[in-house]
């Protein structure tokens, strides 16, 4: 029980088709001239003229030979995989050689700005900012706070918001001071 398959397996489908395929001949066109134009050195037949040579009127069956519908398919896909592949590495080439300019002119002005931050700092001696009593006073009530609601601290919002604040003055402060040297 349970060791076998509870269905039997079903049994492929496979359709053929007696019907050869046409194309469009702008379509046949347009191929052709985009063969000639990116590869008018090659000399070995492209898949575009074995699909010209499909798609010709069937009033002429005595003059070409009849191609299997699948190799031409397989032919067609082939072509078209690599246009797709060419159209892609031209894109990315031209995609990256710009990104790669933008990033070097924006690592270069990053540099640029970083060295010059470093050597303004290397000439100011910043002072060591004392304690303020505002912040250290905010700070204990903050803790005082949370100690007191352990079970509920978003009832300590106000706390926070004037912990926030008093840092944000003495950051201010600090930045004030240290510009002016």
């Amino acid at each position: 029980m349970g060791q076998g398959q509870s269905k039997p397996a079903p049994e492929p489908i496979v359709f053929t088709s007696d019907v050869s395929v046409r194309f469009n001949e702008n379509l046949i066109r347009k191929l052709e001239a985009n063969t000639h134009a990116s590869s008018s050195a090659s000399t070995a037949p492209s898949t575009v003229e074995h699909a010209h040579a499909a798609a010709a009127p069937a009033a002429e069956p005595q003059q070409q030979p009849q191609v299997d519908p699948a190799e031409l398919e397989a032919a067609i896909q082939a072509e078209v995989s690599r246009r797709v592949a060419e159209e892609l590495e031209h894109r990315r080439g031209v995609e990256g050689s710009r990104a790669d300019n933008r990033e070097h002119l924006d690592a270069t002005a990053a540099q640029r700005e970083a060295d010059e931050l470093l050597h303004r700092l290397g000439r100011i001696s910043l002072p060591t900012p004392e304690p303020n009593l505002e912040c250290v006073a905010a700070q204990d009530a903050l803790a005082a706070c949370f100690k007191a609601n352990a079970r509920r601290p978003l009832d300590c919002w106000r706390e926070v918001d004037q912990f926030k604040g008093a840092l944000k003055k003495v950051q201010r402060e600090f930045m004030e001071t240290a510009s002016m040297l």
